[in-house]
């Protein structure tokens, strides 16, 4: 059976970020059956989400901005991404950060998150830098990114060009688990994670943890139940859909921030995943189904736990 990897290129098409993806492809040609998808972002036309909702509104009918990854659901670059069986992203440093090519992709990946498509697809992400680095920086941002998505994350290979010629030999390393990856998606079909706490789990060894970024994020820095997100959302909700969903969240973040602390992980991220599911469930009647997005959340995004 064949399978199909996408690579986009974010840099020039001779350059150093493009000789660690080449070897990277080389790696994915190793496996039977691969079949390859490259292309320069700066080829097609991917415009920034304008924050319309329509995707949210009617999930998997894609975007409705007319350029390469709109045309609900028919833009070039989107086709591919729909194809793919697993996703390889090589992107230069700019900024200290990831390059805008690469955010504007990944960015108008949106749609997928209302309907949970790219739950367990194998993706892979080069993050490549020649002067001062901050290529480890701009690989945690990526991951970062992704998190919401679900992708099952290979690496990413953070790369300076000190030690080029050894990304070389990780490149293709990763190419083929990659491809050995998705041939398993091709053959078997997507490996979804079962649920939000196997994706924290995940995520968790991963060069950005998730838990940490909730912590940090709910908190607001502080690592206080105090002075995190909840005794103000307390006293300002008015929706009374909302309300009792915000007060299981505050109390199932009362039981993560303590497991935290204790140094706890996995218990933190089982009480951390109930929070973020009564938070944004909470967060979406009170703020965003009437007044911004008018819809109701999808069901494939964060569904209340089972309690």
């Amino acid at each position: 059976m064949t399978f199909t990897v996408l690579a986009v290129l974010c840099s020039r098409k001779e350059g150093y970020t493009a000789s660690v993806l080449s070897h990277a492809l080389e790696g994915v040609k190793e496996v039977e059956g691969a079949q390859l998808d490259i292309v320069r972002i700066h080829d097609f036309t991917v415009k920034p989400c304008n924050s319309c909702f329509a995707c949210i509104k009617k999930p998997g009918t894609g975007c409705i901005i007319k350029d390469d990854m709109g045309e609900n659901g028919e833009g070039k670059l989107w086709v591919k991404t729909k194809k793919a069986n697993g996703i390889i992203i090589a992107d230069p440093v700019h900024m200290w950060s990831s390059s805008a090519g690469a955010h504007a992709f990944i960015e108008r990946l949106y749609p997928y998150l209302w309907t949970g498509e790219m739950n367990g697809l194998p993706f892979f992400y080069i993050s490549c830098a020649s002067n001062q680095g901050m290529q480890r920086f701009s690989a945690k941002e990526i991951n970062r990114r992704v998190i919401p998505w679900g992708v099952r994350m290979l690496g990413p290979l953070d790369v300076h060009t000190v030690f080029l010629e050894e990304a070389f030999v990780k490149a293709r390393k990763l190419g083929k688990e990659l491809a050995l990856a998705a041939k398993k998606d091709a053959e078997k079909g997507r490996q979804a994670f079962k649920d939000e706490v196997e994706k924290f789990l995940y995520y968790q060894k991963t060069i950005f943890p998730a838990l940490d970024i909730y912590m940090e994020n709910l908190t607001q820095g502080t690592n206080s139940y105090e002075k995190s997100l909840f005794p103000p959302a307390l006293k300002s909700f008015q929706n009374k859909e909302a309300i009792p969903l915000l007060k299981k969240a505050a109390e199932e973040f009362k039981e993560a921030l303590k497991h935290y602390k204790a140094g706890k992980t996995e218990e933190a991220i089982r009480s951390i995943v109930k929070t973020g599911d009564y938070w944004t469930n909470a967060t979406w009647i009170e703020y965003l189904r009437d007044n911004v997005v008018g819809a109701e959340q999808p069901k494939a995004y964060r569904p209340l736990p089972k309690d």
